[in-house]
C-alpha cells in the first residue's frame, strides 16, 4: 500500500491506497498504532470508490480502526482484532451466518487475517452488521487470543 501523510503541523488527511482491501487495512493499522488521536484518512482500493474515514488510535484494548466520516456518502467501519485460528473461525462463521440471515450472499461485510491481525470490515448495509458482530464477538475473541501465548505477546499482553 502507498501511504501519504501531511507534513508535521500541516492539516490534512492521511491518504492510503493499495491494490486490495487487506493491504489498505494493514497500512491504516500501522498508522493508527503510531497516533495518539483520531485523524482523517482517505482510503482507496484499486478500482473501487475512495472512502473518507476517521481513523482511530488502536491498541490491545481499542479495536475500531476506522469508520465513515460524518459527511461520507457510504457508511463503513473496520475493526482490527487479535488473530488466532479460533478467532478467525468464529468471525468467518459469524459473517457467513449474517449473510445467510440477511438472505443476501453479497452482504458487504468481510473478515480477513494477516499476521496477528484479524480485520472485520464492511460497507453500506454491511456496516451495521459488522458493528453488531463486533459487539457480540469481541469478548470471546479477546479470550481466545489470550489463550494463545504468541498472539497475546504480539498484542502487548
Amino acid at each position: 500500500a502507498l501511504v501519504r501523510t501531511p507534513k508535521r503541523g500541516v492539516p490534512g488527511p492521511a491518504q492510503v491506497s493499495g491494490p486490495d482491501a487487506l493491504s489498505v487495512l494493514r497500512a491504516c493499522c500501522l498508522i493508527a498504532r503510531q497516533t495518539a488521536a483520531a485523524s482523517d484518512c482517505t482510503c482507496e482500493v484499486a478500482g473501487a470508490v475512495e472512502l473518507r474515514a476517521t481513523m482511530r488510535p488502536t491498541s490491545p484494548a481499542q479495536h475500531i480502526l476506522f469508520e465513515a466520516s460524518p459527511n461520507a456518502a457510504t457508511d463503513f467501519v473496520a475493526y482490527v482484532l487479535p488473530a488466532c485460528a479460533v478467532s478467525e473461525q468464529r468471525v468467518a462463521a459469524a459473517v457467513d451466518d449474517a449473510r445467510f440471515a440477511s438472505g443476501a450472499s453479497t452482504l458487504p461485510c468481510w473478515s480477513a487475517a494477516a499476521g496477528h491481525e484479524l480485520f472485520l470490515y464492511a460497507l453500506g448495509e454491511g456496516a451495521a452488521v459488522a458493528r453488531a458482530l463486533y459487539a457480540r464477538l469481541s469478548p470471546a475473541i479477546e479470550a481466545a487470543a489470550e489463550a494463545v501465548p504468541e498472539v497475546a505477546r504480539q498484542a502487548g499482553g
